[in-house]
């Protein structure tokens, strides 16, 4: 019996205190559940809140890209607007931030507009700084190349930097005077510059050269035809090759000592030394050493002209240009004699409600300057002129004085009727017919070279990279 009775009391005693020690196990797996769920809970916050940074820096890291690629758009349209003439002091124009490494051009990306240090001040700002490097300026003998720098910001970190280069030629228009006819007279004067043409160029004698260089091509200033240049005071677009031509179309008169550097389809070879000394070896760079030009094609290809100068498409383009900034007219009577902007485009659209109409271009006001001048900003200011004529023609004399690059354009039209009465010129002239009778200079200068209008440029960009890639 008592035996049984302890085995009773055990029992039982099992029995009053079993369930207690199953509540503390509950409470500790309790606990060590509420435990995990706040590491885990503690780990997708983490998670959470690093994912959250890491996007928002890969989306300042999105917006610093794009703030530099508008910083290399914004560069480009800075070099088709304003040309490259103020970036010649590059790296370290004082004076133009485009072309500074230093202090380069600076915008903020969003309403409060330009700002200075801190670059970027808050995560939404993003903000970018470029600046143009100055590789090769462009020559006769090619491109000029520049490269874009870029740095574009986001927030309070992020950066990128991006770079571009940028090619820009003048179209393939004449760098010169070109006409397919060309009549001299009376007593013109061309100064640093060459005459082309692809008809007759008549009275050769009364056309005087002077200046060493041809600035813009790099050879002896002198006449270059496919056709025949005669001393006779021919008419017409092609003149007789027997009636005083200056080469005599025969090995002996290939060199003409008077006009040592012309060229027409009648010269040949400059190789015996007993008649060709005088019209080799002086010129700059080298020169053909020849005084033929066989073809059209060939004056062409040997000077890198075309005509006619302009493509449809640039015509189109400098036509945009003209109307944007009020200088584009129908009359060739009723105009702006100022036309408006620094490098203005003048658009005379003569063919359809004028044509054969003559614009007189000693109206023109705010383009005459000295001759001669250089690159020197004291003197040579930082401006230029395109005067498109299509479907009329020109005139200009009495002691008249313009700097321009000048376009006359169409057929039967398209000719310079007068340029005489002590008339400057100085700039570039393309045209059908051109009537140099009386006294009148052509002049090219290194002022007029630097500030080539960049209507007339094509610009070409290239070889984008990202440099902290």
């Amino acid at each position: 019996m008592t035996r049984a009775a302890d085995i009773t009391v055990m029992s039982g005693g099992g029995n009053v205190h079993g369930p207690n020690r199953q509540q503390g196990s509950a409470l500790i797996m309790v606990l060590m559940m509420v435990v995990m769920v706040g590491v885990l809970t503690l780990t997708l916050a983490t998670l959470s809140v690093s994912n959250l940074g890491g996007a928002r820096r890969a989306q300042q890291a999105g917006m610093a890209l794009n703030a530099a690629d508008a910083g290399l758009a914004q560069a480009v349209e800075y070099v088709r607007t304003e040309g490259v003439r103020a970036l010649t002091c590059s790296p370290t124009c004082t004076g133009n931030p485009w072309g500074n490494s230093s202090t380069p051009t600076t915008v903020k990306a969003t309403s409060d507009g330009t700002i200075t240090t801190p670059l970027v001040a808050r995560d939404e700002d993003v903000a970018y700084e470029v600046w143009i490097e100055k590789l090769a300026a462009w020559s006769a003998t090619g491109p000029g190349l520049y490269r874009v720098h870029s740095v574009g910001k986001a927030g309070s970190s992020a950066r990128r930097e991006v770079v571009q280069d940028v090619m820009v030629a003048p179209h393939k228009f004449p760098l010169g005077i070109f006409g397919k006819s060309i009549s001299g007279g009376g007593n013109i004067g061309v100064h640093n510059q060459s005459i082309f043409s692809t008809g007759c160029v008549s009275q050769r004698k009364l056309i005087t050269f002077s200046g060493i260089t041809d600035i813009l091509n790099e050879v002896p200033p002198s006449v270059h035809s496919s056709h025949v240049i005669t001393e006779a005071n021919d008419k017409g677009l092609y003149c007789a090759d027997t009636n005083k031509p200056i080469h005599s179309g025969t090995a002996a008169g290939n060199c003409n000592p008077a006009y040592p550097y012309d060229q027409d389809s009648r010269g040949g070879p400059l190789t015996d030394p007993l008649t060709s000394t005088a019209c080799l070896g002086a010129g700059v760079g080298g020169y053909p050493q020849t005084s033929k030009i066989v073809s059209d094609a060939d004056l062409f290809t040997m000077y890198n002209l075309t005509s006619p100068p302009l493509t449809p498409a640039q015509l189109d383009q400098l036509k945009t240009v003209a109307i944007s900034q009020g200088n584009y007219w129908t009359s060739s009577s009723v105009w702006t004699r100022r036309p408006n902007g620094v490098n203005a485009v003048m658009y005379f659209d003569l063919l359809r409600t004028n044509p054969g109409g003559e614009v007189n271009l000693n109206d023109i006001v705010g383009f005459a300057r000295p001759s001669g001048l250089s690159v020197d900003p004291a003197v040579c200011a930082s401006k230029s002129l395109v005067i498109i004529v299509d479907g009329g023609n020109v005139r200009m004399n009495s002691d008249a004085n313009l700097a321009a690059s000048l376009f006359v354009l169409g057929d039967p039209y398209g000719n310079v009727n007068k340029i005489n009465g002590g008339a400057k010129f100085i700039g570039t002239l393309y045209a059908n017919t051109i009537d140099l009778k009386g006294g009148a200079d052509l002049q090219m200068d290194e002022c007029f070279r630097s500030n080539l209008s960049p209507a007339l440029f094509d610009v070409e960009t290239s070889n984008y990279r990202e440099l902290d890639r």
